[in-house]
Order: structure tokens, then sequence, then C-alpha cells
């Protein structure tokens, strides 16, 4: 698994604080829940535009709720299974 880096002296406080944290709060409205089924639906289906167009959906949501700026997403298609016997 790839991890971010642990920030430098100046933000370690913040990090390790953030690190801590156990529950987050959602909104009680259940507009990310709605949105997280159907972006299950569309990755089971393997449709990546409505993947694709779930995941902003959240990701706007979201950054609302929490105040924070919105990222960017890119969606790829399933990476192979490779196994070896």
């Amino acid at each position: 698994m790839l991890t971010d880096v642990a920030p430098r002296r100046k933000s370690r406080e913040l990090f390790a604080y953030s690190d801590r944290m156990k529950d987050l709060v959602l909104p009680n409205d259940g507009r990310l829940q709605e949105i997280a089924a159907s972006l299950e639906d569309a990755m089971k289906r393997e449709a990546a535009e409505d993947v694709r167009r779930s995941c902003n959906q959240f990701l706007t949501v979201a950054s609302d709720f929490y105040r924070v700026p919105t990222c960017s997403i890119r969606v790829l298609a399933a990476r192979p299974l490779r196994v070896r016997e």
C-alpha cells in the first residue's frame, strides 16, 4: 500500500491528531450514502463514466460539507489479477 510521506516538523502535530481520529461526522441527510450506493452499483457494472460521475458528485458534496477544497479524480480500468500457482 502506498501512503503519503509524513509531514515535516511544522505540520507533524496536526498530522498526528488527524491520524488518531477514529470517527468522521457525516451529513445527516444521507447524501453521501446515496452517492456511495450509486458508485458501488456503477463499479459492479464496470461503467467507467458512471463511476467518474459518482466520484465527482461524492467529492463535491464531501468537500462542501467539510469545507475543504475539492480534489480531482481519475477513473482507471481494473487491474488484472495476477495469480501464481
